[in-house]
């Protein structure tokens, strides 16, 4: 499958449309064949498929190589997400503040970055001990301001993309 780079149409090969030009000046002559999209005729991509909702993208429109961003928007849970800042800190990260307390500190405090620095381990400790636990609780669970501040989060910081590597790992050893 193709997608255009200017109408964003999605085809199969074998259906660009195909344009012949002429290099009579050459001796001998020649000609070059240029394919292109067959609704605009503009340029085009080979797609990539979505692991989620099947659907064809561009290399660079999917998160992490697996999924499209409506589809991994999805996916993040309040669970999902502690599950992942539990092996982010394990497997990602090189400083003694963990992703949970990070983001609770920045989203949820609105502590700046500068200021974390300044607070205790202990203190950032049971800061996030309380934090999981009302986290977890009805009220943020199905909360989709909550879920787009976890999602706004993991985007501020780069970490969709392990987000994506994390879920896809998980799901495949389903």
């Amino acid at each position: 499958m193709y997608k255009c780079l200017d109408c964003g149409h999605i085809f199969d090969d074998g259906e660009q449309a195909v344009s012949r030009e002429y290099h009579d000046e050459i001796l001998g002559g020649f000609h070059e064949d240029f394919a292109s999209c067959p609704i605009c005729g503009g340029d085009f991509e080979e797609t990539v498929e979505c692991e989620k909702c099947h659907g064809e993208f561009l290399t660079d429109e999917l998160i992490g190589g697996y999924y499209c961003e409506e589809c991994l928007k999805a996916a993040l849970t309040v669970d999902g997400f502690l599950d992942f800042a539990e092996y982010a800190d394990e497997n990602l990260g090189d400083s003694d503040l963990h992703t949970v307390e990070h983001f609770m500190l920045v989203w949820v405090y609105g502590v700046s970055d500068s200021a974390i620095t300044g607070s205790s381990k202990d203190f950032r400790a049971l800061m996030t001990e309380e934090f999981e636990e009302t986290v977890r609780a009805a009220v943020y669970v199905s909360n989709d301001d909550f879920l787009e501040n976890l999602w706004n989060y993991l985007h501020d910081y780069d970490m969709l993309g392990s987000f994506a590597e994390w879920l896809y790992d998980k799901e495949v050893r389903k």
